[in-house]
């Protein structure tokens, strides 16, 4: 407030001055109060007092963050007033991108030339030039002349112009291909921080273009490049790690590379957008048919869960693991046997990191096993509470199922597993999934009423509370009561009157076999 007062006293002295202080006060993109009208308001009285200050900052106002609020040419007119007052190289470029968005290069190219004039070491203003005349617009492709603006700027140093001149060269266009000349202009851009130069390169020494090949050197500058996160040198490293090519194959670091490929990607790029997504397409495939490679056939996943049994054997809890795994390998009494044998602390910390990463691997193959995963980080038992991992390893229950319903449906319930764990999971805070609400899985939950008692006992806590449901204990009475008869035959009752007067998880009341041994 003092200083909204200290400024006012300046204004009464220096209007434009002070219109300029108190919109920086309110400026959204500054600290301080954030008001956006307030600023505009005082920037309009410094545009009217003829403050070029204020025509600057209200004029790249418009155009950052309020550019479908004015009219380009406002913003034109803007620039043009600040223009008489302070004729700096970043207003003209300023101005010529504006006549540009206006589709008007002709105005662009007397903003640059003017630029130059004022200007003669301006290499960003010989860059701008020479990209209208190389991309031939408004009928104003020259090639030739848009080398000649780039050399006025390699000539001062500048990386971005090296590297469009080692380009021109390599296609050949505005001069004859050069590709040798090309690696020269690529090997200075690089050098001088242009990170798009070392794709270039990159490819250049990898297939003979312009240099021998040279697989240390292609790595070199791919690794420079990834380092900077450079969108096309992501996406080639990418794919050679990928394809195994050059690299050992990883198909992880292929998939984080891809990934910051696209958080960078050029935008209005086509060819880009098209090699990333068919790659991305390619490491989907190979993933899926690597996992259906390394994993084992059941007999040996029974006969491995025997031997963590027996690793894990603390107390004689891992008998009833092993008890278990010579009827059947993976199953919901499995899980069961394993939650209680983590639940107990029965185990060692190298046992459970063993085990953890056992699971891990055949959770594509079995259902149970994401289901116990999703436990274990649901409640931090053999793992660190992790809520995304968490809904992670629900939905790829929920998506092996899925693929298995197409075929043959072996569990029944497991799908109905994966739905009270997720509508529980929302209920209680712990999942927070942001592509669907919790009364999109309750609406799935209600499909296989029929086949879950567990599912009808949950869907009637709900209804006889009113939790995300319209409260109607005659239906949830209803509901309580298929539950027993589908073989979930907990006390209700008993369940009701604990969850009212306690409070205690609701998670607890549908699972009670997950906190018998707590």
């Amino acid at each position: 407030m003092k200083l909204e007062i200290w400024i006012q006293d300046i204004m009464k002295e220096d209007v434009q001055e002070g219109c300029f202080l108190m919109s920086n006060l309110y400026n959204p993109a500054l600290p301080g109060h954030s008001d956006w009208k307030i600023c505009e308001k005082y920037l309009r009285m410094g545009v009217e007092s003829g403050s070029a200050s204020c025509c600057v900052m209200l004029a790249s106002a418009y155009w950052e963050s309020h550019r479908d609020e004015v009219e380009l040419s406002e913003i034109r007119s803007l620039l043009e007033r600040a223009l008489r007052e302070q004729k700096i190289p970043e207003l003209y470029l300023f101005l010529a991108d504006v006549c540009m968005a206006m589709e008007e290069p002709d105005s662009a190219i007397r903003a640059l030339k003017k630029c130059q004039k004022e200007h003669p070491i301006c290499a960003e203003s010989c860059i701008a030039l020479g990209d209208i005349y190389m991309d031939g617009l408004g009928n104003r492709q020259n090639a030739s002349q848009a080398l000649k603006e780039y050399y006025k700027a390699a000539g001062q140093g500048n990386a971005q112009a090296l590297l469009k001149l080692g380009i021109a060269h390599y296609y050949g266009h505005g001069c004859r291909m050069n590709r040798g000349r090309a690696v020269n202009f690529f090997l200075r851009a690089a050098e001088g921080g242009e990170m798009g130069a070392c794709h270039y390169l990159a490819v250049c020494y990898r297939y003979g273009d312009g240099a021998e090949k040279n697989t240390e050197e292609m790595l070199r500058w791919l690794e420079k490049g990834v380092a900077e996160e450079e969108p096309h040198c992501c996406l080639m490293m990418a794919g050679l790690f990928l394809l195994g090519e050059e690299v050992e194959q990883n198909l992880n670091r292929s998939a984080e590379l891809l990934s910051i490929a696209r958080q960078n990607a050029p935008q209005d790029d086509a060819d880009f957008t098209e090699s990333l997504d068919a790659l991305s397409k390619e490491l989907i495939t190979v993933t899926i048919q690597k996992e259906k490679d390394d994993l084992e056939p059941e007999d040996v996943v029974v006969e491995r869960l025997r031997e963590l049994c027996i690793a894990g054997d603390k107390e004689g809890t891992g008998q009833q693991l092993l008890y278990i795994a010579d009827n059947y390998a993976i199953s919901s009494m499995v899980r069961n046997a394993l939650w209680t044998t983590l639940r107990l602390k029965a185990t060692t910390p190298e046992w459970t990191t063993e085990l953890l990463d056992y699971l891990r691997a055949t959770s594509p193959l079995f259902p149970d096993v994401s289901l116990l995963l999703g436990d274990m980080y649901y409640f931090g038992v053999g793992a660190r509470r992790n809520a995304a991992s968490s809904l992670k390893f629900y939905r790829l229950a929920e998506t092996v199922l899925a693929e298995r319903d197409a075929e043959e449906r072996e569990d029944d319930t497991s799908m109905a597993d994966v739905y009270a764990r997720i509508i529980l999971g929302i209920h209680e805070k712990v999942l927070k999934p942001k592509d669907f609400g919790i009364n999109y899985w309750i609406g799935k939950a209600q499909m296989l009423l029929h086949e879950s008692g567990r599912l009808n006992f949950l869907l009637g806590l709900l209804h006889y509370f009113g939790l995300h449901v319209e409260k109607n204990e005659k239906q949830a009475k209803l509901l309580f009561n298929q539950a027993g008869k589908l073989g979930f035959r907990k006390d209700w009752k008993r369940a009701v009157e604990d969850y009212q007067f306690s409070r205690t998880s609701l998670y607890r009341e549908v699972y009670p076999d997950l906190f018998l041994h707590t």
